[in-house]
C-alpha cells in the first residue's frame, strides 16, 4: 500500500458544456449543429483525441440545433461504431433527437471509433458518404504490470529496481517510496519519469527497509507493489574479505565522480553502469554530502529485448562452468582463477580459485541477473595471462532467472452471430526472457482441475480465439500458463466461471385461433 495523499479524477463519460463540442462532420454537421462530445475527469475531448476509460458502459451525449433539425425533418440519430479503425462501420445505437445521448456497452477491451448520422422520416441518412470520426475511445480494464525488487548490495547500500509495463502507461503517475524500519517516515523517490530503472539508496541504520510503488495507465487502472529487505548499517571500516570477493575489483573503468568519494564521508550512492542496455544513465553530480538515492539506468532490458549472443539462461543460481587447460608446462597448474562481471565487462571482480584445479568450476550467485565470466590459469611458478581488463567482453554470459512469468487474464467473451461458436481470450504477459511461444490456455469444470489444454503453446499476442467444437454442458474455468527460457512457469486462473452456450433456440407455430370481435 502506498502512503500519502492520492486523489483520482472522476472517471466516466458524461455531458459537457455546449461550448466543449466535438464536431463530427465539419462540412455537413456544421450546418446541422450536431456534435458528439465527452467529458472525462473534468476536461472535454476534441476531435481526433483518444479517450481512455476502464468502464465498458459508455454514455455518449450529442447536441443539435432544434430549428435545423426541423428543417431537415430528421426523426432519428444513429450512432455508428468501428472496431477496426474506420475500415468498417456498424450501427451501435439509435436515439430520438430529444434523447440527447446514446448508451453503448463495449463488449471487450479495445479501441472504438464513433460517428453519428441523422436519419429522415424515410429512414435515409441526411449526410451521405463514409461516416466521419467524432470520438475515439479506448476501453481498458487491465491494470499495468509492476515489478518491484529490493536487495542489500552491501552494508549501508540498498538497491531498488522497478519495471512498469502497459501499452498505455501513464508514467507520470509512477510513485516510489521507502522507509527505514516499521516506524520510519516514508520518503519519496524520484523515478525521473522512467518506467523502469534502479536506485542505489544509502542506509544509515541496521534493520529492515520497506519499499512501495504505484502507477496507473491512461484509463486510471492502478497497480501497487511492495517489498522489503534486511540491511546492516554502513561502516567506514573495510569489510571482511570473503569468497566470492566482490568488494575488490581487479579491473574497473574509473568514473568522472570517483574523486568526489572520500573515506571520511558518508556512504555514497554508486552509479552502476550497464553498457549492455539501450538506455543511458541519467547524469548525476555526486558530492561528499549527498545521502539521497541516485538514479541509474534501467535494470532490465526493454520489452522483447534480445539476449546477448550465446548467452545461457538458467533457472538455478548454482551451476558448473566447464573449462579446459592447454599448454601446461613442467611446473604444472598452480591455480585456476574465475572472474565475474555484472555489467558486461565494464568492471571485473575475482570470484575465486578452483580448489582441485579440475573442470568444472562450481559457481553460486546470490540473486537473479546477468553474469559474465572469464577464466585464467596460473603455472606452478606463477605465470599467467593478465586478468580481464575494463570493457573486455566476458567469455560466457549466464542469465539466472528464478522468477516465474506473471500472466494476467483479461476479458473472456463468446462471439455473437456467425462467431457464436468462438470464444476470445485476452491476456497481458510481460517478461524479459520469453520463448517464441510462451503461452498455453487450459480449461476445467472445477477451479481445482483437472485442467485440459485449449491450445498448444502459442505466441504472446495477447489474444487467442478458441473455436469451440464440442458441447460444453457446464460453466468452465480458464487458466493461462506462461513459461520463460529458464523453464519457470507461472499461471493465472479466472475468478469466475465462463458460461458457453452454443444452442440456438427455435420457435414454431402450433395453432391458430379466431378471435371474436
Amino acid at each position: 500500500m502506498m502512503h500519502g495523499k492520492h486523489s483520482e479524477p472522476e472517471l466516466g463519460l458524461s455531458v459537457a458544456q455546449a461550448d466543449a463540442r466535438v464536431r463530427l462532420n465539419r462540412s455537413v454537421l456544421a450546418f446541422l449543429g450536431l456534435s458528439l462530445f465527452v467529458l472525462v475527469g473534468g476536461s472535454a475531448s476534441v476531435a481526433g483525441e483518444t479517450v481512455y476509460t476502464g468502464r465498458h458502459a459508455l454514455k455518449i451525449p450529442f447536441d443539435f440545433k432544434d430549428e435545423q433539425i426541423r428543417q431537415l425533418r430528421a426523426t432519428e440519430v444513429v450512432l455508428m461504431v468501428s472496431t477496426d479503425r474506420g475500415k468498417s462501420w456498424k450501427t451501435a445505437s439509435r436515439a430520438k433527437p430529444h434523447d440527447r445521448q446514446f448508451r453503448y456497452n463495449a463488449a471487450e477491451n479495445g479501441e472504438y471509433w464513433f460517428a453519428v448520422r441523422m436519419m429522415n422520416s424515410q429512414n435515409q441518412p441526411v449526410q451521405p458518404g463514409v461516416p466521419q470520426v467524432g470520438l475515439k475511445v479506448t476501453v481498458d480494464d487491465v491494470p499495468p504490470v509492476l515489478d518491484l525488487k529490493v536487495r542489500e548490495l552491501s552494508p549501508g547500500r540498498v538497491e531498488l529496481t522497478w519495471q512498469a509495463e502497459d501499452e498505455a502507461l501513464n508514467v507520470e503517475t509512477l510513485e516510489l517510496q521507502y522507509r527505514e524500519g516499521a516506524d520510519g517516515e516514508w520518503m519519496s523517490l524520484n523515478s525521473e519519469g522512467q518506467s523502469s530503472g534502479r536506485l542505489d539508496i544509502p542506509v544509515k541504520t541496521t534493520g529492515t527497509i520497506f519499499v512501495a510503488a504505484r502507477v496507473s495507465d491512461q484509463a486510471k487502472n492502478e497497480v501497487t507493489a511492495e517489498g522489503q529487505t534486511s540491511v546492516s548499517a554502513g561502516s567506514d571500516s573495510p569489510a571482511r574479505s570473503t569468497e566470492p570477493d566482490f568488494t575488490k575489483p581487479v579491473a574497473i573503468i574509473p568514473g568522472p565522480t570517483s574523486s568526489a568519494v572520500s573515506n571520511s564521508g558518508p556512504i555514497m550512492p554508486r552509479i552502476v553502469m550497464e553498457s549492455s542496455l539501450e538506455a543511458r544513465p541519467v547524469p548525476q553530480t555526486i558530492s561528499q554530502q549527498m545521502t539521497s538515492p541516485v538514479i541509474v539506468q534501467p535494470a532490465h532490458p526493454p520489452r522483447h529485448a534480445a539476449f546477448p549472443s550465446g548467452a545461457k539462461v538458467l533457472k538455478s543460481n548454482a551451476f558448473n562452468i566447464g573449462y579446459s587447460l592447454d599448454q601446461i608446462g613442467p611446473s604444472g597448474v598452480g591455480a585456476v582463477d574465475l572472474y565475474i562481471t555484472e555489467d558486461n565487462g565494464r568492471s571485473w571482480f575475482h570470484y575465486g580459485s578452483d580448489p582441485d584445479r579440475k573442470s568444472p568450476f562450481s559457481v553460486r550467485v546470490d540473486q537473479s541477473g546477468q553474469f559474465g565470466f572469464a577464466i585464467r590459469a596460473r603455472s606452478g611458478i606463477g605465470l599467467s595471462d593478465d586478468p580481464p581488463q575494463p570493457d573486455q567482453p566476458p567469455e560466457i554470459i549466464i542469465l539466472v532467472d528464478q522468477t516465474a512469468p506473471r500472466p494476467k487474464l483479461g476479458s473472456l467473451n463468446q462471439g455473437q452471430g456467425f462467431t457464436h461458436s468462438q470464444v476470445q481470450f485476452t491476456w497481458v504477459l510481460i517478461d524479459s526472457d520469453l520463448p517464441e511461444r510462451p503461452v498455453m490456455l487450459l480449461r476445467a469444470y472445477s477451479p481445482t482441475g483437472p485442467w485440459e489444454p485449449i491450445s498448444d503453446w502459442v505466441e504472446n499476442t495477447g489474444r487467442f480465439v478458441w473455436a469451440v467444437d464440442q458441447k460444453i454442458d457446464r460453466p468452465i474455468y480458464i487458466r493461462i500458463e506462461a513459461r520463460d527460457l529458464a523453464g519457470n512457469i507461472g499461471k493465472a486462473d479466472s475468478d469466475q466461471p465462463l458460461h458457453i452456450d452454443l444452442t440456438r433456440p427455435t420457435a414454431r407455430i402450433i395453432d391458430v385461433e379466431t378471435v371474436t370481435q
